[in-house]
């Protein structure tokens, strides 16, 4: 599976698992924050219940320093890493390219993240990250195309031989993330907006409604039966009338008068054709 959610909303995740092949959560401090101030703990642990034990968890240290991060790293694989995949989220600063070696020394797997470059992505590879996180909506805000980065680094890695996974991030619409997965990007995280729109575009639900409206359309313009074996005089009394039920529906104030012109071409089609032409 490539999708990931980018929330820590429970209602929100609940959902994804529900309805969406789901590989699993992503969260930051500030999604925690936003979602329930105070309870990093007590949240990430109902995430993981949500999930179960066989989906993917990734969290982001806090720590500004490469002994905070080694820090903060440490109590989250102590605290999340036992009970399924977990992987930590570490800044490719320059306190988190000092901390990857002794995470990865300690076997602490985790995941390199604001990557904003091919070249972070390349030494963050090689440090080994488990997975690359590049933000792509940044990469284009600052004039730049995420898919040909994403697509630069997916060759990086095959060359190299690298097992790093790159599971893209920070995007604005369905197009970019599209775009990354066409590009090499193995999974990508998105916020639950857009994977509802992954899963129902917006022409999709224009298309249903016109189809319905389309339906309803055709029931009331359906004409009504006519007695068609009947004898020529109550098969014209029944077009005369239809004609003239259908216009006073749709105007009210046009009277038969009308419609002289309309009825006139219902009776000539209605008398019989003459036998001695």
């Amino acid at each position: 599976m490539f999708l990931f959610l980018d929330t820590a909303n429970l209602e929100e995740i609940t959902r994804g698992v529900e309805c969406l092949p789901l590989a699993g959560v992503t969260t930051c401090p500030t999604l925690v924050v936003q979602e329930r101030p105070g309870s990093f703990w007590e949240l990430l642990k109902e995430i993981r219940g949500v999930i179960g034990p066989e989906r993917i968890l990734h969290a982001q240290v806090m720590g500004g320093s490469a002994e905070e991060i080694l820090g903060d790293a440490r109590a989250l694989w102590r605290r999340a890493g036992a009970e399924g995949p977990f992987y930590v989220k570490v800044p490719v600063t320059e306190a988190g390219f000092r901390a990857m070696p002794l995470l990865r020394r300690e076997g602490i797997a985790f995941t390199a993240t604001t990557i904003h470059s091919v070249s972070q992505a390349m030494l963050a590879a090689e440090q080994g990250a488990a997975y690359l996180a590049p933000y792509v909506n940044h990469i284009e805000d600052a004039g730049e195309s995420g898919a040909e980065m994403v697509g630069r680094t997916a060759r990086f890695l095959e060359r190299r031989g690298l097992s790093s996974q790159i599971l893209a991030a920070s995007f604005r619409n369905v197009r970019q993330i599209l775009g990354v997965l066409e590009a090499g990007a193995h999974t990508v995280t998105v916020s639950p907006e857009l994977a509802w729109k992954m899963a129902a575009p917006a022409r999709w639900k224009k298309s249903a409604r016109s189809s319905t409206s389309r339906v309803n359309v055709s029931a009331r313009l359906r004409p009504r039966p006519c007695a068609s074996s009947a004898t020529p005089a109550a098969a014209r009394s029944c077009a005369i009338s239809s004609i003239d039920r259908s216009v006073n529906r749709k105007h009210p104030r046009r009277t038969r008068r009308g419609c002289l012109f309309a009825v006139c071409v219902v009776l000539w089609g209605a008398m019989p054709f003459p036998t001695y032409l």
